[in-house]
């Protein structure tokens, strides 16, 4: 899309003036991103606010959207679990793979796969 990114996805300010990282700096950024308030804490508030209590993959599942697809999406995903149970949030994470244009974009149809399997199996894998 154009967007330049390094480490596992990091784009924007948090990048300015870098053009490289190595594994262990991207995997220790990512560790910082994913547990802080941004992915983690905003699933754990919504689903603390929902009165929700899920399994780690579960929870791991949902933060990875998050980081993925923003935390607005992770709400609406649990707010899909709420009303619907794991059919309706498996749905749900299915139709989240289009770009702005409307495009279905194959890494997104995989990320979702890996995110319906960490929900419903407790399988961790790279998509890629």
């Amino acid at each position: 899309t154009g967007v330049m990114t390094i480490g596992y996805g990091f784009t924007g300010d948090e990048i300015k003036g870098r053009t490289f990282i190595t594994e262990s700096e991207a995997s220790k950024e990512l560790n910082e991103k994913i547990n802080s308030s941004r992915y983690a804490g905003a699933v754990k508030k919504k689903l603390d606010k929902c009165g929700l209590s899920i399994t780690q993959n579960k929870f791991d599942a949902l933060t990875d959207l998050a980081f993925n697809a923003g935390s607005g999406v992770s709400d609406k995903a649990i707010d899909k679990f709420v009303s619907g149970g794991d059919s309706a949030i498996l749905s749900y994470f299915k139709s989240i793979v289009h770009d702005g244009r409307g495009n279905v974009i194959p890494g997104l149809v995989k990320r979702r796969n890996l995110n319906c399997d960490m929900w419903t199996k407790g399988e961790y894998y790279d998509p890629y």
